[in-house]
């Protein structure tokens, strides 16, 4: 099994934290500032993180669009 790098984040990123879902708002050294869908800000390690793909990303560069 292929051991991948720390995910790096970007402010605009959409993810998950739980059941919670936001968008990061700012990246520090340490921790992640997430606005949730819900309003609330959240500081977060980004090991609790996972990105979610927006629509345009799943789409893979060889992919034929009709």
């Amino acid at each position: 099994m292929a051991m991948t790098g720390p995910v790096q984040f970007c402010i605009g990123d959409k993810v998950r934290e739980g059941l919670r879902v936001g968008e990061v708002t700012d990246v520090g050294t340490v921790l992640i500032e997430v606005k949730t869908t819900m309003g609330t800000s959240r500081m977060v390690c980004p090991w609790e993180l996972v990105r979610l793909r927006t629509p345009y990303e799943a789409i893979s560069s060889d992919a034929v669009l009709e």
